[in-house]
């Protein structure tokens, strides 16, 4: 394998945002690990492929590199933003620096460029280094460590809302503090409570859930539906949920590459899911993460009759020691806390801080798409498919229920109205419930200017109205109305890991 050099040039932008974060042009399409037999030195041996690339007042032809090894190549993907390409970066360098055979005879610390990262605190100090407008990028494939989740970082607005992870924002409060848990059923008759991510701006009071892309309603049910070239569809609770049971009545799509989810997904990227692969019907995937680190281990098949003809009930019952899947009442999978410890980090890789529940349909399955993802999704899509209905793929969503359970013993309560983080650790001794408010005035605002407006004299969408559906849809159908972009505008992408068999 010989150093591949890159034919593209890497523009440094030094574009600020009014948080003062600095976006950069690098793009990184997935990462794959280099493999012992792959790395000829000795001194290598052991090592993931980790590397870094000086890109400022650099040629188009300067050579990627991990470490001085051999490595692979990095290429752009259109849409990516920094907090994606810093959440592989890191993951990636975590998974190094805790190897226990690091780079050199020393283990206790390596360099990125010319930055010295202490093994311990690799994962912050690398994304820090990133984010803070360093000029070194993720170079490096890895199929293994690391993914690409929407947001990341807190930009402005919508950026700085649901979604936004502290550990690669400006600081601790660019991201606005998150809705606590609020005991509810919601039944899908309308969509009174559903507002674009284009309008909601941190007011819980006023919407339930937060949408992208086009979900209807049909039959006392929300669909959540993905039409040709689109990236399907996605709704998240506006209100966390630190420990609690959450059910869903539904029923999933079908069809190679598509894929439908009810998971929990914290702003640090704690997750538990349920999937739902369109190419197999008589499963579905119940999955945890720590954090975003992918641990393939953590994935089990759940029996079940048809997830697309049939109505399951799926619940999740998320404890502080305990974590259960159930359908229709019966327990299928139990994990323990501490079957979670990890030796290495001497932590537990369990998810234990407050997430949104997200109900999802996308598109895994498309040509651009890892191998790996689009094996794992049954194949390519077939936009020509029976399974597609009034031109698009549907999955339906029946009523969700909330059972919010009391926070753990060693939380900092303050108050009763939100959840913030006090430490990059984002565990769940850094979580504090506090009075604060999350409310931004406008998508120019951040967590650390929430009242920050330059059109406070203008009128603020008071939130999307019904509207009927168009000839192409169901009878009955009502949908989310197009509202005015923002200034910056989140880019649509269903929160789900990528994934490989």
């Amino acid at each position: 394998m010989e150093l591949v050099s890159s034919r593209e040039a890497v523009r440094q932008s030094n574009r600020k945002t009014t948080s003062g974060m600095m976006l950069s042009p690098y793009h990184v399409t997935e990462l794959q690990v280099l493999k012992r037999s792959e790395l000829t030195s000795d001194k290598a041996r052991g090592q993931v492929g980790v590397g870094v690339r000086r890109a400022a007042q650099a040629g188009p032809d300067r050579d990627w590199r991990c470490l001085g090894l051999k490595s692979g190549v990095a290429t752009r993907q259109p849409g990516m933003q920094l907090g994606e390409a810093s959440r592989l970066f890191s993951a990636c360098t975590m998974d190094c620096c805790l190897s226990r055979q690091s780079y050199g005879k020393n283990n206790s610390s390596f360099r990125v460029g010319d930055q010295k990262v202490n093994r311990l605190n690799s994962r912050r100090a690398a994304c820090w280094y990133m984010s803070a407008g360093s000029r070194y990028s993720l170079v490096v494939r890895n199929r293994t460590v690391g993914r690409s989740t929407k947001y990341g970082q807190c930009g402005v607005g919508a950026y700085c809302l649901g979604g936004c992870d502290p550990q690669f924002s400006f600081d601790l409060k660019s991201c606005a503090v998150a809705p606590t848990c609020s005991n509810d059923d919601f039944k899908f008759n309308s969509l009174d409570g559903i507002q674009a991510n284009t309008v909601y701006l941190g007011d819980a009071s006023k919407a339930n859930w937060v949408s992208e892309g086009r979900p209807v309603i049909y039959d006392d049910s929300v669909m959540l539906t993905m039409a040709p070239d689109t990236v399907g569809t996605l709704l998240a609770s506006t209100h966390y949920v630190w420990y609690g049971k959450i059910t869903a009545k539904m029923m999933s799509s079908a069809g190679n590459g598509v894929v439908s989810a009810f998971i929990m997904m914290s702003d640090v990227k704690d997750e538990i899911d349920f999937e739902f692969v369109g190419a197999d019907l008589q499963h579905v995937q119940s999955n945890y993460y720590w954090q975003g680190v992918l641990d393939y281990h953590n994935s089990a098949n759940l029996s079940v009759s048809n997830t697309n003809q049939d109505t399951h009930t799926y619940e999740i019952d998320w404890q502080p020691d305990t974590l259960t899947w159930s359908v229709d009442g019966n327990v299928m999978r139990t994990l323990k806390r501490s079957d979670t410890y990890n030796s290495t980090t001497a932590h537990y890789d369990y998810p234990q801080t407050p997430s949104r529940i997200m109900l999802s349909l996308w598109p895994a399955g498309l040509a651009k798409n890892g191998k790996g993802t689009v094996d794992w999704a049954g194949g390519l899509i077939d936009w020509n498919s029976p399974d597609m209905t009034n031109g698009y793929y549907h999955a339906q969503v029946f009523e969700v229920s909330v059972e919010c359970y009391d926070p753990p013993p060693n939380a900092q309560v303050n108050g009763d109205k939100s959840y913030k983080y006090t430490s990059l650790a984002g565990t769940n001794d850094t979580v504090e419930i506090t009075d604060d408010s999350g409310i931004l005035a406008s998508f120019y605002a951040t967590g650390d200017n929430a009242d920050a407006d330059p059109n406070a004299k203008q009128s603020q969408s008071a939130g999307p109205s019904a509207t009927s559906g168009s000839s192409s849809e169901p009878t009955g159908v009502e949908t989310v109305p197009a509202a005015p972009a923002p200034a910056r505008q989140p880019v649509p992408r269903p929160a789900v890991t990528a994934r490989t068999p």
